[in-house]
């Protein structure tokens, strides 16, 4: 089993380096800056998870697991400056915290599920998903009216995101990336499919 959440296949999964890998995307600096210190704060996290599910009983591994939604809530809650963890974050926090688990737990016998490089996948991953939420939240609250999905256009860019690629929409509307619905990329309470949110490197502009 691939870790499905993070990486489409093996030969996908690289070392990743925060500062070129947010340095590329389509985001401001200020932005830019900030996904990489959350980065850094899943890392962490994601670290010590690997180690702490390492050879553990079920029920052991159901509190650990609620232990985790409740850090990686704390930390995207952080992020989003919010006084309350809102509910986006809640939801998010508890599926993508159970799928991390649920590979890691399915995989012990392969070193990559509980190494430093996986840690940092998934960490800058988060840190898009979460990111992402953030910009759009923000973004409605100044104002702005439509937003554009941009893709790295590149030739990593999947079939479905490279048609969807500058396409500006209402900033309230969902794209349809394939045969899913996203607020923006990596949205994922739309029900949009794995496929089209593992290692998603797109970004989105907003216009008033």
């Amino acid at each position: 089993m691939a870790d499905e959440i993070h990486a489409l296949g093996k030969n996908e999964i690289q070392d990743i380096d925060y500062e070129t890998y947010f340095g590329e995307m389509d985001l401001s600096d200020e932005e830019k800056e900030d996904r990489k210190k959350l980065a850094e704060k899943f890392e962490k996290i994601f670290v010590m998870l690997f180690a702490l599910l390492s050879g553990k009983e079920e029920t052991e591994i159901t509190t650990i697991t609620k232990e985790f939604i409740i850090r990686y809530e704390s930390i995207a809650t952080q992020y989003c400056k919010a006084k309350k963890t809102p509910s986006y974050i809640t939801d998010y926090a508890r599926y993508i915290v159970n799928e991390v688990v649920d590979a890691t737990t399915q995989n012990t016998e392969v070193e990559y599920f509980t190494s430093q490089k996986r840690a940092k996948n998934v960490a800058a991953n988060e840190a898009n998903a979460v990111g992402n939420y953030r910009l759009q939240t923000e973004m409605v609250k100044q104002g702005y009216k439509t937003k554009e999905w941009r893709s790295k256009e590149d030739s990593h860019v999947r079939p479905t995101h490279a048609e969807v690629d500058r396409k500006r929409i209402n900033i309230f509307e969902p794209f349809e990336v394939g045969n899913s619905l996203m607020m923006f990329p990596k949205d994922h309470s739309l029900g949009a499919e794995v496929k089209e949110i593992s290692n998603c490197r797109c970004s989105v502009k907003y216009y008033k």
